[in-house]
């Protein structure tokens, strides 16, 4: 099937609690522990299609405006 949609791996020093994040709003991911070549932390996730990818960003701005309010990570309102 072809891809429409985002296929991406998120490296990132908080992959950990950023997949904890993302679970408690229904997204799954696959952590990147899974890939033993990848030298950084981090998560892949691939999505089926258009309305689903654009749900995903929307989860995925949100886990980050809460840890950023959090502190784990630093202000992403520039």
């Amino acid at each position: 099937f072809a891809s429409v949609t985002n296929n991406l791996f998120i490296a990132t020093p908080i992959a950990a609690t950023l997949i904890t994040e993302l679970a408690k709003s229904g997204v799954g991911v696959i952590d990147g522990q899974f890939f033993p070549k990848m030298a950084v932390p981090g998560f892949r996730i691939s999505i089926k299609d258009k309305q689903t990818n654009r749900l995903f960003l929307k989860k995925l701005a949100l886990a980050i405006r809460k840890l950023s309010r959090l502190r784990y990570i630093g202000n992403t309102s520039k």
